[in-house]
């Protein structure tokens, strides 16, 4: 029972399998939790939104029709409960330290450097539009295709593309500003 596929997995769990949901849930929770980060004030609230985005596939598994697409199924839940929570609590995100963000997507062999800048890259992600955030979040953080992209959005590969391309340009724009004592950085850093 260890390859057992996605939809057949969410075939035995609208039929009541508790042990085919919970393996569901080992599958997912990590990737939803990644996605529903940028949507997050802090752990509590996380929290809140992986178990709203749990409920919300336990009650669309009903209707779901097994096309071997679940991955993108479940990913458009987790982003549109992400949505549905920002629209309810109209909140202001802010860059905290924009000086460090230079190594946004580059891993380091310093695991205190790496945590540092994944929370920065946290905090300038926040401050992206909506669109934009959660395709950097589905192509940098979990590695999805555009084709994965595209069919998780419902939107044409080339929009995805677009949107991660003028994210990039965004954030290389603010990582550019100066820092706290007025100088500039990150001259000509590629991401």
């Amino acid at each position: 029972m260890t390859n057992i596929s996605d939809d057949s997995l969410a075939m035995a769990a609208a039929s009541g399998d508790t042990e085919a949901f919970a393996r569901i849930y080992d599958r997912y929770a990590p990737k939803i939790a990644l996605i529903l980060r940028s949507y997050a004030q802090d752990q509590a609230d996380l929290e809140d939104l992986v178990h709203d985005a749990f409920c919300r596939i336990i009650h669309g598994l009903r209707s779901y029709k097994p096309r071997g697409l679940f991955h993108a199924w479940a990913m458009a839940i987790a982003v549109n409960s992400g949505r549905k929570h920002v629209r309810h609590r109209h909140r202001t995100l802010i860059i905290h330290d924009p000086t460090a963000l230079e190594t946004l997507f580059r891993d380091t062999q310093n695991p205190e450097d790496s945590h540092t800048n994944r929370l920065l890259a946290e905090n300038l992600i926040r401050n992206l539009s909506e669109p934009k955030r959660i395709v950097m979040v589905l192509r940098f953080w979990l590695d999805y295709s555009y084709a994965e992209i595209s069919d998780i959005l419902e939107i044409p590969q080339g929009t995805a593309r677009r949107r991660v391309h003028t994210a990039l340009q965004e954030i290389r724009a603010s990582l550019a500003a100066v820092d706290h004592n007025g100088k500039e950085i990150c001259h000509g850093t590629e991401i």
